[in-house]
């Protein structure tokens, strides 16, 4: 028998099973996971190393304290639910194998940070060493992004004492669906509300969308295609001065059709306008370093997403959002490095 590693899928959860909740291991949703019905079967997991055999593992395990006589049977069990696989036959790593070397970054970069459970005692005071150390590294990355563009449009604050639902009672159905909706658009759901200091972190912003840490990394782009005041272009939200910036001129409609695959089929009508939504991910990943902190980023997008949609609703406009699209293609039409901001979500404004 060669030697073994764990498959590079392998996926260890919880799930209903016969009406319990019940702790499985999985490689692939198309196969049954196996049971761990002992807590032992994930110490077993654990402890074995990056590569092995039956003697390795079995030395792995009682060092770990797992009984011989089980050693047999777990053997047995995960051969046959497939938690094992063979190592590459070329020597590279399985990372490489799947093409996952992005992940494997990702891995790389955030395994030396343990996560920081906030509701123990003391935790306060060991995040705020933390952001101290961190600060002592690098300061935080800008809280506005600024994008240069060969022009930029103004437009409409709410005022200091008005509502959004005073301004959307005076505007007329038109209206709602041309400039000065987009205006109330960007600034209810994206804009600055005000500002706030955080010890160890500095000057962060307040918007009417929550995000962990009040780190804000969503920026969004508009594509205008045939919006009412808006010359045909794509455009930066740009939060400091409530404007957009161009970052390209032009028609752009039928590049964003060809980039989002089927997103302008999901209406009769064509997209008078598509919100792009990108994340500015260093401003996450200064404040949460561990491996959990990706999900910081798409738990922020999901509100800006949910608020656009609502709000975009009470204009007047249909809308779709997904995350199918040519990320590459999306990333080149709004001007950004998809590496370090990433496009996370399309959503389509049809009058």
């Amino acid at each position: 028998m060669g030697p073994r590693r764990l498959h590079p899928a392998l996926l260890v959860h919880t799930t209903w099973v016969a009406g319990r909740r019940r702790l499985v291991a999985q490689t692939s949703a198309a196969s049954p996971p196996l049971i761990l019905n002992d807590p032992l079967a994930l110490t077993a997991l654990a402890e074995l190393p990056e590569q092995f055999d039956r003697e390795d593992a079995t030395a792995a395990w009682r060092r770990a304290g797992v009984p011989g006589e089980s050693h047999d049977a777990l053997w047995a069990g995960f051969e046959a639910g497939g938690l094992f696989a063979e190592p590459s036959s070329n020597g590279a790593s399985w990372w490489d194998d799947f093409r996952w070397r992005e992940a494997r970054a990702y891995h790389q970069a955030t395994r030396d940070y343990p996560f920081l459970q906030m509701d123990q005692r003391g935790a306060f005071d060991r995040d705020a060493e933390r952001m101290d150390e961190y600060r002592g590294e690098a300061p935080p990355p800008p809280v506005y992004q600024h994008l240069d563009g060969d022009g930029i449009v103004e437009l409409e604050r709410l005022g200091t004492d008005e509502s959004p639902d005073e301004r959307l009672r005076r505007m007329s159905p038109d209206e709602r669906r041309a400039r000065p909706g987009v205006d109330l658009l960007l600034d209810v759901c994206f804009g600055e509300r005000g500002q706030m200091k955080v010890a160890g972190q500095g000057r962060c912003l307040l918007k009417s969308i929550p995000s962990g840490g009040a780190r804000h990394p969503t920026e969004v782009f508009l594509a205008a295609f045939d919006v009412p005041g808006i010359e045909a272009g794509v455009y930066h939200y740009g939060v400091e001065h409530h404007r957009l910036e161009r970052v390209r001129d032009g028609q752009p409609r039928q590049a964003f059709a060809d980039a989002t695959l089927d997103l302008f089929g999901k209406h009769d009508d064509v997209p008078t306008a598509l919100l792009v939504f990108t994340s500015r991910v260093e401003r996450s990943m200064w404040r949460y370093r561990d491996p959990r902190s990706f999900r910081a980023v798409l738990v922020d997008v999901g509100h800006a997403v949910m608020a656009y949609r609502h709000v975009a609703r009470m204009l007047g406009f249909r809308t779709y959002a997904y995350q199918k699209m040519r990320d590459s293609q999306v990333a080149e039409l709004v001007g950004v490095d998809r590496i370090v901001q990433p496009p996370l979500y399309v959503g389509s404004l049809v009058p």
